[in-house]
């Protein structure tokens, strides 16, 4: 998970999956109001059983998720239980 181990502020930095973006945009958004809160890395870092967990989730989503357009529909999901 690119946004569990990379950094939001590099430059050049681009979040791989929409939920990455959205957190970004959440913590950017509240930092812009003057609500300063630990990065999703700190976090990550200090709890790393969590991003273990975090990239499981995301290789399984993967698995499932055969055509990579970041949803797993009825067909994905339907092939997988057979």
């Amino acid at each position: 998970m690119g946004g569990a181990v990379g950094r939001a502020d590099s430059v050049g930095w681009i979040p791989e999956t929409k939920i990455e973006a959205k957190m970004v945009e959440a913590l950017q958004k509240r930092e812009s109001k003057g609500c300063s809160v630990k990065s999703f890395n700190t976090i990550i870092l200090k709890f790393p059983k969590i991003d273990q967990s975090f990239r499981k989730c995301k290789a399984i989503f993967e698995q499932f998720d055969e055509d990579s357009n970041g949803v797993i529909d009825r067909e994905e999901l339907k092939k997988k239980f057979q």
